[in-house]
């Protein structure tokens, strides 16, 4: 569909072992400034006793900003 437009609607976090630490599914998008937002997320931790439990997150207020894209390197995350 020309009119459809492709979102990311789920993350997959894996330990370094390859086994599944978290999932995200994006549940709900808004337009923040005419571009696409997620709008609410569930995670659900896929390891111990907790791995049955979800943690929703709703984004109330959404304010766009530049973020430098080392932040989406392992170096980048490990400065944070």
């Amino acid at each position: 569909d020309a009119g459809v437009e492709k979102l990311p609607r789920k993350l997959l976090f894996f330990l370094t072992s390859g086994k599944p630490a978290r999932e995200v599914l994006f549940t709900r998008f808004r337009k923040v400034q005419g571009r696409p937002a997620v709008a609410e997320m569930d995670i659900r931790d896929m390891l111990g006793p907790q791995s049955s439990s979800v943690t929703r997150l709703e984004y109330l207020d959404i304010q766009p900003a530049k973020i430098d894209d080392k932040v989406f390197t392992p170096e980048g995350a490990r400065a944070m």
